[in-house]
């Protein structure tokens, strides 16, 4: 993660990319903080979604329509307030948690995930106290 700097140059914040020859390409980041890196590959958050981070490109993961569907609710009716605790395992499968706001419920709850290598989404846990007011 890059810029938000407040003083100097300031630029918005982004996913910054080095690539092995030494250019760079930047995506500016809304929602996006915390990466993880195993199997080989890196994963981030960009934009509030899950991506695998290329050389050539972001790739999408998980999207917030899949996070919707896995929770059984319409897109619209929540808000992805932020991932968190992103982990790869030795088979190239992704865990993390993720924080809603779902309409009407109060507060937030915390999740955990896991993408499969399959690309299939599995909700492994959830917070077992009442929704509250912190988010990841």
């Amino acid at each position: 993660m890059s810029g938000g700097a407040q003083a100097g140059h300031p630029h918005p914040k982004e996913l910054l990319v080095v690539r092995d020859d030494g250019s760079s390409v930047a995506y500016p980041a809304y929602g996006g903080f915390g990466f993880a890196v195993g199997d080989g590959q890196v994963v981030a958050v960009h934009d509030y979604s899950l991506v695998r981070v290329t050389g050539r490109r972001l790739v999408l993961l998980v999207t917030r329509e899949e996070l919707a569907s896995a929770l059984h609710v319409r897109a619209k009716a929540f808000s992805i307030m932020g991932f968190g605790k992103l982990g790869i395992d030795g088979r190239g499968d992704i865990t993390f948690f993720v924080s809603t706001l779902i309409r009407g419920h109060s507060g937030c709850q915390s999740r955990r995930f896991e993408r499969l290598t399959s690309g299939r989404l599995n909700e492994l846990w959830a917070s077992s106290t009442p929704p509250n007011n912190v988010c990841y």
